[in-house]
């Protein structure tokens, strides 16, 4: 009777924080989630007023949810999910309930269908094809880097200012390659990261590649400033129709705030 009043508490909190991961089966819990902090005796929930040990409550815990992770800067969770799962936890009556339910999960299905696109549809079917016929490449620009980097930093070095560069990557989806371009600060401040570098760098890209492929898929996020603009669009348009180089290039962002892909994993490996 107590392991029942015990699985029917945690049940209840975990169900009023958990959400569904966008990318895979797991389900998510706020970073600040911890088993720790809950109670090991409950007088006000489910009338349980036993004593229950810790150990008895993780065990119990990991059974009624052997998948559920917490909530990391890799996890692909976005503000549109956080919202609509705010609305849902606060939400006065069922109707908002169920309509806040019904707007993320039709979020959720579109960023897994976008997943599922970039993945199989791209990568996967890229990867079978001759190099010649289709290639998937993806881009993306990374926050600003401070050089140099230490694993320990000196304590004074913490009241100095570093310099900053760019880094903006091209990732070769077939081989899981990566190539980064660096700009200095000056460049930065100069040039900023807009569509004219983008264009460049991915205008020498192409060119530099052993095996030009007739059809090119590319993947972005969706940021306006840097990728979704009309100079992006002519350009490759330009690429297409003007010069002939390639007989079809395809240009894919993913769903804005799940937009975790090969570069994002890339700088983190650089990184550490």
């Amino acid at each position: 009777m107590v392991r029942e009043k015990l699985n029917k508490y945690i049940i209840n909190y975990v169900e009023k924080r958990i959400l569904p991961s966008p990318a895979d089966a797991s389900l998510l819990l706020p970073s600040t989630f911890s088993l720790g902090k809950l109670p090991t005796k409950y007088p006000d929930n489910c009338n349980l007023s036993e004593k229950i040990s810790l150990g008895t409550m993780f065990y119990d815990f990991h059974l009624l949810y052997p998948n559920v992770r917490k909530i990391t800067e890799k996890t692909d969770y976005c503000t549109t999910c956080h919202i609509h799962k705010q609305n849902i936890k606060y939400a006065s009556n069922e109707v908002e309930r169920d309509t806040a339910e019904s707007l993320l999960n039709t979020h959720l299905e579109l960023a897994a269908e976008a997943r599922e696109y970039y993945k199989f549809e791209n990568v996967e079917a890229a990867k079978l094809s001759e190099p010649s016929l289709f290639q998937v490449i993806s881009f993306d620009w990374a926050k600003n880097w401070e050089l140099p980097k230490y694993l320990h930093q000196p304590g004074d070095l913490y009241f100095l200012s570093r310099q900053k560069i760019g880094i903006f990557a091209i990732n070769n989806e077939v081989i899981d390659n990566q190539t980064f371009f660096c700009s200095p600060d000056v460049e930065l401040s100069c040039y900023g990261k807009g569509p004219n570098v983008v264009i460049s760098l991915l205008d020498y890209y192409p060119e530099s590649m052993p095996i030009k492929p007739r059809r090119l898929s590319l993947f972005a996020d969706n940021c306006g400033a840097q990728n979704k603009n009309n100079y992006v669009l002519w350009y490759l348009l330009y690429k297409s129709f003007i010069t002939k180089k390639f007989d079809e290039i395809v240009l894919n962002f993913l769903i804005q705030g799940h937009t975790k892909f090969s570069c994002d994993r890339s700088f983190g490996c650089a990184k550490n």
